[in-house]
């Protein structure tokens, strides 16, 4: 990671941040280690509509998935009064539906398919009319860009993805069909500053498996799909980049008060531990 002066650099416009997708994202909380990444500075306000195992596709039928895993200390919002109750929480868990979360007005709306989708020919026509059918409509609405999360390939072949090959050969499948995804959007979505984009993080692993082996089996949960905090990290990194075209603020998203985790994962709603217990990048 590059790093530069403050007064280097050219102010930009808080955005604002929706999110859609799945686990690949929930994991660690994306949206809020992101937030806290990225800073004040760089993001207003985020929002999300996340399903464990969801496609673009399920996703539309389903809505939120997130009431018992978002359902922890650092979800809660407020206590209502004049419960029965002792306490009656409201949580943060995003909004119930696609449709409820793309009503407002977004600067960018980061999104992911099922990871196999883009790679599966048949699943990948599947997702890209739901974008040109669905989404597109949704996103000329709320005026965002959309950005493609190109998820990366397992780290073995679990979830039946053996056919899909080596981590090259299913990484390759993974970038035609996010390249895919932004060719059915790019005809319905002619304003320039609507042209979807796509956030390499799957490319991001690739690098670090051809080139720090180690390091890349760091990127993985126990599972062999899912980010660990590693992989979270790196992932809200190649977002940043992305969305932002420039690294984080070095003092955000590299700490120097020894307080890292606190930092970036202190208001998790959900981590690879489990609830409320902390992530730590220097013990996986």
């Amino acid at each position: 990671m590059t790093s530069s002066d403050a007064d280097d650099r050219e102010p930009f416009t808080p955005a604002n941040v929706a999110f859609v997708g799945n686990s690949m994202l929930y994991f660690n909380d994306t949206p809020r280690a992101f937030l806290n990444i990225a800073g004040s500075g760089a993001f207003h306000r985020q929002d999300s509509c996340l399903r464990g195992g969801a496609s673009l596709v399920s996703l539309l039928v389903d809505g939120n998935g997130m009431q018992k895993t978002f359902r922890t200390p650092n979800a809660i919002l407020q206590t209502n009064s004049g419960s029965n109750k002792e306490e009656d929480p409201t949580y943060d868990i995003g909004a119930p539906t696609v449709d409820a979360l793309l009503s407002k007005q977004w600067d960018f709306v980061v999104m992911n398919d099922f990871t196999q989708a883009p790679a599966r020919q048949s699943y990948r026509e599947a997702s890209s009319r739901a974008l040109v059918e669905f989404y597109a409509p949704l996103f000329r609405q709320c005026g965002a860009t959309p950005i493609f999360v190109m998820t990366p390939a397992y780290r073995k072949p679990v979830n039946d993805s053996a056919d899909l090959g080596s981590v090259a050969e299913f990484t390759a499948s993974l970038k035609e069909g996010y390249k895919s995804y932004v060719s059915a959007l790019e005809k319905e979505l002619p304003l320039p500053n609507q042209q979807p984009r796509i956030a390499p993080v799957g490319l991001a692993f690739l690098h670090i498996h051809d080139t720090n082996h180690s390091m890349w089996e760091k990127l993985f949960c126990n599972d062999d799909f899912h980010p660990s905090p590693h992989g979270t990290y790196l992932q809200c990194c190649v977002l940043h980049w992305t969305l932002f075209r420039r690294a984080p603020e070095r003092d955000l998203a590299l700490p120097l008060d020894g307080n890292f985790q606190k930092r970036i994962w202190g208001n998790a709603r959900f981590t690879q531990h489990g609830n409320g217990e902390i992530p730590c990048l220097y013990q996986q």
